[in-house]
C-alpha cells in the first residue's frame, strides 16, 4: 500500500533530520547511511538525471562497500573500525560536500513535499 501524502512527507523529513544529525556530529558512518537511506526517497521527488539526484548516487555507489546501518551486527570489530577509518580518510570532503546538499534538501525538497 502506498504512504500517504503526509507518511511521505514525514518520512522524508525524518531522513533528512536523521541526515544532518549525523553530519553535524561528523559521523561518516551515518551520513553514508543517511544518504542511503535519502536517496530512494529522493528518485520519488526529483527529476531523473538531475544534477542534485546524481551527486546521492554517486556517494552511495561509491560507499557501497562500506557497511552501514543493521548490517554492521554481522560484522567483526576490528574490520568495522579499519573500514570506518578507510571511510573517514577515503570521503574526507564528506562532510563539506553534504552541506550544501542539505540546505537544499531543508529548503527547497522538504517544502516541496509538505
Amino acid at each position: 500500500m502506498p504512504l500517504s501524502d503526509a507518511a511521505f512527507a514525514r518520512k522524508v523529513e525524518d531522513a533528512v533530520t536523521a541526515l544532518e544529525d549525523a553530519h553535524s556530529r561528523r559521523d561518516f558512518v551515518a551520513m553514508v547511511q543517511g544518504i542511503k537511506v535519502v536517496l530512494p526517497l529522493l528518485r520519488n521527488i526529483v527529476r531523473e538525471g538531475s544534477a542534485f539526484l546524481h551527486w546521492f548516487i554517486a556517494i552511495d555507489s561509491d560507499c557501497d562497500r562500506f557497511p552501514t546501518g543493521p548490517e554492521r551486527r554481522n560484522w567483526n570489530k576490528d574490520a568495522l573500525a579499519r573500514l570506518d577509518r578507510e571511510l573517514a580518510e577515503s570521503h574526507a570532503s564528506l562532510p563539506d560536500d553534504l552541506a550544501p546538499q542539505l540546505r537544499r534538501l531543508r529548503t527547497v525538497i522538504l517544502p516541496a513535499v509538505r
